[in-house]
C-alpha cells in the first residue's frame, strides 16, 4: 500500500521543517525527504581581540529512510537516517557541503483517520562551511570531514493522503 504524508513542524530558532514519506511494500519502513531551513542564525566570530557578528542562513536536505515501530499504536516511535545536502548562506557568499542525517521521535495518532502530530529531533552532520577562505572551515577548523552539527528538535501536525 503505497501512501504519502506531508509533515509541518514547528521548530525552535524560527525553523521551518516539511517531510513527505512514502509508504514501502516492507512493513514498518518508508522512505523520506527531510527538508529543513534555518533563515537566520547569529554567527560571532572572534580573533581573540575583536569580535563580529553575522548572520548564517542553512539549508538541509536528505533522502532517507525511516523505520517505525508499533505503527498501528496511537504512538509510534521512528528512527531515521539518510544523506544529502547542506548548504550555507553568509552575507553574500554561500557554500554547499554533504550531510549526514539521522535522527527519531514519536507519531501520535489522532480521531481523524488523515491528522496527527509528530515530536522529533534530527542531527544534519555536514562539513564546516567556508566563505572566501580555502582551506579553513567558518570556526577555523580544516574544511575535511563532517564536523558540523546541526541540531533540529520540534513537533508540529502530520497530514496522511
Amino acid at each position: 500500500m503505497k501512501r504519502f504524508s506531508v509533515v509541518f513542524l514547528f521548530l525552535m530558532s524560527m525553523l521551518s521543517t516539511a517531510a513527505m514519506a512514502q509508504r514501502a511494500d516492507v512493513a514498518f519502513t518508508h522512505l523520506e525527504v527531510p527538508f529543513a531551513g534555518v533563515p537566520n542564525q547569529s554567527v560571532r566570530i572572534s580573533n581573540g581581540i575583536d569580535s563580529t557578528t553575522f548572520h548564517l542562513s542553512s539549508v538541509f536536505i536528505a533522502p532517507s529512510i525511516k523505520a517505525k515501530l508499533l505503527p498501528g499504536a496511537p504512538v509510534s516511535p521512528w528512527v531515521s537516517v539518510g544523506g544529502g545536502l547542506a548548504h550555507y548562506s553568509f552575507s553574500a557568499d554561500h557554500t554547499n557541503k554533504g550531510a549526514l542525517q539521522f535522527g527519531g521521535g514519536v507519531d501520535i495518532k489522532t480521531p481523524f483517520p488523515h491528522f496527527g502530530f509528530r515530536a522529533e529531533v534530527r542531527d544534519f552532520l555536514s562539513g564546516q562551511p567556508n566563505f572566501g577562505t580555502p582551506g579553513v572551515g567558518l570556526v577555523g577548523k580544516a574544511e575535511g570531514g563532517l564536523s558540523r552539527h546541526n541540531v533540529l528538535a520540534g513537533g508540529g501536525f502530520v497530514v496522511h493522503f
